[in-house]
């Protein structure tokens, strides 16, 4: 009976189906052991090479400390807002600057769609007549183009350089060896002519060139953003979040907006705030070294004082930043906080001003020069003293009053032009176009036909012929 079952045993053993069986087995028990080792045992460590997790360290903005009057009444404030910030993460190769210029052109659509206003902090503008102009001049205009150039001073740039017009700049920022904004002459051949600019509008080129100029500017500062705009309402919010996978780097982040009560009586006295500049980095860092607060230093994207008081007790409305250290993973998105600081708000001042007596004397001064421009007004184009005429006999024309109404835009075209605009308004601003076209083709007349004599036109067509050569002169 032993020998029959030991014959049986071997039988089955040799058998091939036994053998199949045992290796499937093994090979089973093979992959449920390294299953379990995979997902049980080093699933963290696996996930988190995946993930590629980085660390990053965002800076807490601080709130700027209030102003207020002698009696304690409210000058400035800070209000909470919502910013929209775009940061440098994309991967080097011939596609990044496509794809940067394609991601920025979204995110402006997005917030002028939602009619919010992207920031314009650019040293270039463009007028009424659609060109390009400094906002600067002089020495600032210099820096600005050296710092553009990469010229360490304004005495390294070459001649051609400091001469550059607005629209060399533009066209030079936005080559295919700097930010490569505009199109091939062949977009399927990156050797064809590339033509800056081309397929923009020239608001939308100026702004995607501003944009990318203030990313290039914290290229060396990692994971700091750059602001796109300010004070964005929740519906740009809202959609920004939900387009998010197709907006990389684009973030939104609290803020805040600085407020005034009463500006139209006090902002001769407390100022304004506005992006830092450059040159204003320097000098404000030096000044917080100097106070010893070495950690409270300035960055790019930083709000600071421009004029009065904001500006004279910078150091002291100016809070001391928080920060966290993050960690994300390669999609940007936060997997845990590791450390947490928060921001400090800057010291509140007291003015030694009154505020209802400086209202009180502000509509007092007013009134009474008024009355003396009313009392001075005379109806008539031009207005021509005479030898004997003392500077109490000077009037003036109403056409001047007009002019300069419209120049400070007390009257404003732009509401004439509106729908909102009353039947006077209407009547004046029909009157104003058809003036305006008669003078244009009165002047094209000039210019290609007649060709009179400069000295030989009248005043008003001397002005608009010496502005047009200004303007050729100024824009090369």
């Amino acid at each position: 009976m032993l020998d029959e079952f030991k014959e049986k045993l071997i039988a089955y053993l040799t058998n091939r189906l036994t053998f199949l069986s045992l290796v499937f087995i093994a090979l089973a028990g093979i992959l449920v052991y390294r299953c379990f080792d995979l997902q049980i045992v080093h699933g963290q460590k696996y996930l988190d090479e995946f993930l590629l997790k980085t660390e990053k360290t965002r800076d807490l903005t601080s709130s700027r400390g209030n102003i207020y009057d002698r009696n304690g009444n409210l000058l400035a404030y800070n209000e909470l807002a919502y910013s929209v910030r775009i940061e440098d993460v994309f991967a080097s190769g011939k596609t990044k600057n496509q794809k940067m210029n394609e991601t920025i052109v979204k995110l402006i659509q997005i917030i002028e769609d939602n009619q919010d206003v992207c920031c314009q902090d650019f040293k270039i503008y463009l007028d009424q007549n659609n060109l390009f102009q400094f906002n600067v001049e002089g020495n600032a205009r210099l820096r600005f183009i050296a710092d553009v150039y990469g010229a360490k001073s304004i005495d390294k740039l070459e001649e051609e350089q400091k001469n550059a017009s607005a629209l060399t700049i533009v066209q030079y920022l936005s080559g295919k060896d700097k930010f490569a904004i505009g199109s091939y002459q062949d977009p399927s051949d990156t050797k064809s002519t590339f033509y800056p600019g081309k397929g923009y509008s020239m608001d939308l080129w100026l702004k995607v060139v501003s944009f990318r100029y203030a990313m290039s500017l914290n290229r060396f500062q990692k994971y700091v953003g750059t602001t796109v705009a300010n004070s964005v309402s929740q519906k740009t919010v809202a959609v920004i979040m939900e387009n998010a996978a197709a907006l990389p780097g684009v973030s939104i982040e609290e803020d805040t907006v600085r407020r005034y009560v009463d500006s139209k009586y006090f902002a001769h006295v407390i100022g304004y705030t506005g992006r830092i500049y450059s040159d204003e980095l320097q000098d404000l860092n030096q000044k917080m070294l100097e106070q010893g607060r070495e950690g409270d230093s300035y960055q790019l994207n930083d709000v600071v004082g421009k004029s009065g008081i904001e500006a004279y007790l910078e150091t002291t409305l100016h809070g001391t930043k928080g920060y966290e250290k993050l960690v994300v993973d390669n999609m940007g998105k936060v997997i845990s906080v590791e450390e947490h600081k928060d921001s400090k708000s800057g010291a509140d001042v007291y003015l030694t001003i009154d505020k209802e007596l400086t209202k009180a004397t502000y509509n007092i001064v007013e009134q009474k020069l008024a009355g003396l421009v009313v009392s001075k007004i005379i109806n008539a184009k031009y207005y021509r003293p005479t030898a004997t005429s003392s500077s109490s006999d000077i009037r003036i024309p109403i056409y001047d009053v007009y002019f300069t109404m419209f120049y400070n835009s007390v009257i404003s075209m732009k509401h004439m032009a509106s729908p909102f605009a009353g039947e006077t308004e209407k009547i004046v601003y029909d009157a104003y176009q058809a003036y305006k076209q008669q003078s244009y083709d009165k002047l094209r007349e000039e210019l290609c036909n007649k060709k009179t004599p400069y000295k030989r036109l009248s005043k008003e067509y001397q002005v608009y012929e010496s502005n047009l050569v200004s303007l050729l002169n100024k824009n090369g």
